[in-house]
């Protein structure tokens, strides 16, 4: 919708609108992460690819957040903390439940909402308010909040709720005894969940190292989604100064949680406990035979 206006916004650019309805296009046909490069075979070098998709890769990466900035004028809105009563009823029901369901929390607490209300029931729930102060804890959910892009399909703020409940519900029902672990430990998993897509762009790591992107340079092409999530959350809990009543163990310990939990599981293969303790690491095999 947002192309189509644009398009007839510049009915007099033929050759815009040409590239727009060729990216509708490929919207269409579900083929956005499948960069075409017109390059002639008989002089085009490797370097000339490599080139062209570096600069189709961050160009794309530039524009997101001009989209973004129309499209999500109305994100940047506080909850009230706590929530009311009738709030507070809906939500303990719903994230003590399998069948949690975060769009039919849209129409009760309102989108902007989902997340950050959530995410508080959630916390106090699990009676995580003596680690973390409360009003402290509201500015940074609602910032985490406003980082994640609504526009994204699937990595976006219901999803970060949708992925935070399903770890309190895990907690809940038999995790915390089994794996013995304690508020610390439970503070780190679920703050993990929060922050695990923080500033997700929408594009593969695949493409992004493919394409020599910005962001895989910065990071060695190594996780660099992952990286990138926890680079930009942990800024947020620096600004927000929400680990301030925890002592620098108790912090580290957290730290450390967040670096396991959202880790990519493609690099590496890793059996670790689950209070964020590493018992082995093993690296892939590069064949079926070693």
């Amino acid at each position: 919708n947002l192309l189509n206006r644009l398009k007839h916004k510049i009915s007099s650019k033929k050759h815009l609108q040409a590239q727009i309805d060729w990216a509708i296009e490929k919207i269409m046909a579900g083929k956005v992460y499948e960069p075409e490069v017109e390059v002639n075979p008989l002089s085009a070098s490797g370097k000339s690819i490599d080139k062209a998709m570096n600069s189709i890769t961050n160009n794309l990466m530039k524009l997101l957040p001009w989209m973004r900035y129309y499209t999500r004028r109305q994100t940047h809105l506080k909850p009230s903390f706590p929530p009311n009563l009738a709030q507070s009823e809906q939500l303990a029901n719903s994230v003590n439940s399998p069948n949690f369901n975060t769009f039919e929390l849209i129409p009760v607490l309102g989108r902007n909402n989902v997340l950050p209300l959530t995410a508080h029931c959630i916390f106090s729930e699990n009676k995580l308010f003596s680690l973390v102060d409360e009003k402290t804890f509201g500015s940074f959910v609602v910032t985490v909040r406003d980082g994640y892009y609504q526009e994204n399909p699937y990595h976006n703020d219901l999803h970060a709720a949708d992925v935070l409940q399903m770890c309190h519900y895990f907690l809940n029902n038999g995790l915390r005894e089994v794996a013995q672990l304690d508020d610390v430990d439970c503070l780190g998993f679920l703050v993990a969940a929060l922050v695990h897509d923080l500033k997700h762009p929408g594009i593969t790591n695949g493409l992004l190292e493919t394409a020599k992107s910005e962001l895989a340079v910065a990071y060695n092409g190594q996780a660099v989604l992952e990286n990138y999530h926890l680079a930009q959350a942990f800024s947020v809990v620096q600004k927000c100064c929400l680990f301030q009543r925890l002592t620098f163990e108790q912090a580290s310990v957290v730290r450390k949680s967040c670096l396991l939990y959202t880790s990519d599981a493609a690099d590496d293969m890793q059996c670790v406990d689950l209070g964020g303790r590493r018992i082995i690491k093993k690296k892939k095999k590069k064949n079926k035979q070693q």
